[in-house]
């Protein structure tokens, strides 16, 4: 959506017209909900954090500058709750992520799918014991597919800082999964 179209609707929105702002939660409720399913690894959690990000972001919609995009505005509160809930819960928990994970296609060997499944598990693991500041840089950068400006922006750091978090979180991810494959060799 661009910015002109966010910003007639939350004139609306602002203007007393409150069905508005379903377009602007139809529109980025998906990228929403992918951030905390990946922040938290939880279907439950997600969806709650979901819903809690755009009832603070309909709440707080008066104080939102004109002339700023919504999207990070509203990717910061997202953030924000998640990472106020991932203090309260004080460690990433493990999820059966069977319900998240694309079905393979049914033409490619079974050793292949069986291999890829593990490597995404292993990603993913290995995702959720990188620090926090990082996890979500790389996510936002990489999971959600945003520019370094716009996860700069989300993140309320300079794109310089975004870079080097992003940098260091895949880095950290290398040589995490560079030991998770030596312990799987000696298994």
């Amino acid at each position: 959506m661009d910015q002109d179209r966010e910003n007639e609707i939350i004139r609306r929105v602002k203007g007393g017209d409150r069905e508005a702002f379903s377009l602007l939660v139809e529109e980025y409720k998906a990228p929403v909900f992918n951030l905390a399913i990946q922040m938290t690894g939880r279907y439950e959690d997600a969806d709650d954090l979901a819903q809690d990000t755009f009832l603070k972001a309909y709440v707080s919609l008066w104080f939102f500058e004109e002339g700023r995009r919504f999207f990070p505005w509203l990717y910061t509160i997202a953030l924000n709750l998640i990472r106020n809930h991932l203090k309260r819960q004080r460690r990433f928990r493990q999820t059966d992520y069977r319900d998240f994970t694309h079905i393979p296609d049914l033409a490619q060997g079974a050793e292949e799918r069986i291999a890829r499944h593990q490597e995404a598990a292993m990603m993913r693991s290995n995702l959720a014991r990188l620090p926090l500041s990082l996890r979500e840089a790389v996510l936002l950068r990489y999971g959600q597919g945003l520019t370094f400006e716009q996860a700069a922006d989300v993140l309320g750091i300079s794109i310089g800082a975004t870079k080097m978090r992003v940098l260091r979180g895949l880095e950290q991810m290398r040589r995490l999964m560079e030991e998770s494959s030596r312990a799987e060799g000696k298994q």
